[in-house]
């Protein structure tokens, strides 16, 4: 209605020809001639919407199947918007991949459009104020064969650097080096740390936030002086830039991970170091276009406390020496000198290796397997 009363003014009031009409409103003439001459009904014509048929239309249906699918399965068993192209590419779709993400996106909006009204409060950070941890279950062919791992995720809330470290199991000492890697990579330490109410940090949930918080994790918090801070149960978006991590890490670097064999699990997270501090370098900032994160992350070093030396964040337990001269631990055994047969040691477990104490003193050292059912020997026991 707007563009035919200015049409209109143009030609009965500021007489204007048709001609200086359509250049200046780049209407076409044979347009400009039909309004004018329906003086009597003053509606600006509705046009139908254009249709363009495409090479994704036969298979438009299928998609949007998928795609609500999609919505119902837990998130880290979603399928990527990719590999639904190439199942489309192989039932015999033509077409290209931005079609395909295109219509994903519409998709999604449509989906958000017809939400459920919840309002949600955006969270702001300062820098050096915070970071947040989770883990995630993951699988990588190591040593030949596929295994399961856990993969320990710790990232500054504000500049969005992130590290990744591959364990075995999400047991305390492994919980305690992943802290101190991270914190090592960062550079420094954050005010307060942001922890879902796993059972490495918390014994027992309280009402509200009243939490009883685990001896040995308390430990670690407070050598490297930082406040810990429990999400509400069932309330994942409390710490969703760790939980969107996980996400972006899974199809960023994991799915590198999954196709190649590495050697061992030392291999496995040199490699995961370099693809983070790569990552770094070339991501740009959410909030801060113009920067990346590994820049952000200079302004962000200057507000974190001074590294202290690393938390010995080792768990340890009685144990009984038999008169086989053998201790268990996980199914297997491991050796320790005959003259402590049949007496009480301590033996103490790192992410990598085992100690055995016995009257403060270190009596032997072991290189800690994951297998089961094996011996290893020292020939000096």
């Amino acid at each position: 209605m707007a563009m035919l009363a200015k049409v209109r003014r143009m030609f009965y009031r500021e007489r204007l020809s048709k001609r200086e009409i359509s250049r200046r409103t780049g209407l076409s003439r044979n347009t400009i001639d039909t309004w004018l001459k329906e003086r009597a009904e003053v509606v600006e014509p509705v046009y139908p919407a254009r249709r363009v048929e495409t090479k994704l239309d036969a298979y438009a249906d299928i998609l949007r199947g998928w795609l609500k699918t999609n919505q119902h399965r837990s998130k880290r068993d979603r399928r990527t918007v990719h590999s639904m192209y190439q199942e489309l590419v192989a039932s015999g779709y033509r077409g290209g991949y931005g079609r395909v993400a295109a219509f994903a996106r519409r998709f999604r909006v449509e989906q958000s459009q017809a939400g459920s009204g919840r309002a949600f409060v955006p969270m702001k950070y300062q820098l050096g104020e915070a970071f947040q941890f989770d883990w995630s279950t993951e699988y990588a062919f190591i040593g030949g064969l596929r295994r399961r791992l856990e993969v320990a995720h710790t990232k500054l809330c504000a500049s969005r650097a992130f590290w990744l470290t591959a364990y075995p199991t999400q047991s305390h000492e492994m919980l305690f080096d992943a802290h101190a890697r991270a914190f090592a990579a960062f550079g420094g330490i954050p005010i307060r740390g942001i922890y879902d109410n796993m059972k490495t940090a918390v014994d027992k949930v309280g009402r509200g936030k009243q939490r009883t918080v685990n001896a040995r994790f308390d430990a670690m918090a407070s050598h490297y002086l930082f406040e810990p801070e429990f999400c509400n149960v069932a309330s994942g978006w409390e710490k969703g830039i760790v939980e969107k991590n996980v996400q972006d890490r899974r199809r960023q670097i994991w799915r590198e991970a999954m196709e190649t064999r590495w050697a061992d699990l030392d291999t496995l997270n040199e490699w995961l170091a370099k693809q983070c501090l790569m990552v770094w370098a070339e991501s740009k900032h959410p909030e801060w276009p113009e920067l990346t994160v590994a820049e952000l992350l200079e302004d962000e070093r200057a507000k974190l406390m001074p590294l202290p030396r690393p938390f010995d964040g080792y768990v340890e337990y009685p144990v009984r020496v038999p008169s086989t001269g053998l201790i268990h631990l996980d199914r297997n055994r491991y050796s320790v000198p005959t003259a402590h047969a049949n007496r009480f040691v301590s033996l103490r477990l790192y992410p990598r290796t085992i100690e055995v104490v016995a009257d403060d003193e270190k009596i032997a050292t072991h290189v800690r397997s994951f297998e089961r059912d094996q011996t290893h020997y020292d020939w000096q026991h």
